[in-house]
């Protein structure tokens, strides 16, 4: 594979992503529920955060990798499904 096939399989994997949020994006809030849920969500998950402690430094690097560990496997496995 060259170089210019994993650009052009990344772009389309991003371009993928994208469309995937737009449309469940105007689905989510076509929904005549959504501007309320949110509201109650964002007002309950605010009322909750300040029960949980912080997170150290440490914590934040792990967390942080996990989440580019997960989109890197999640990357493969949905390119490697639609090929």
């Amino acid at each position: 594979m060259r170089e210019t096939d994993v650009l052009a399989d990344d772009d389309y994997f991003q371009t993928l992503i994208n469309l995937k949020n737009a449309v469940l994006g105007a689905i989510e809030q076509a929904h005549p529920d959504y501007e309320q849920k949110m509201a109650e969500f964002v007002q309950e998950a605010l009322a909750k955060s300040g029960d949980l402690p912080a997170m150290t430094p440490d914590e934040f690097c792990e967390w942080l990798s996990s989440i580019s560990d997960s989109s890197i496997i999640t990357k493969d496995v949905i390119f490697n499904a639609a090929v």
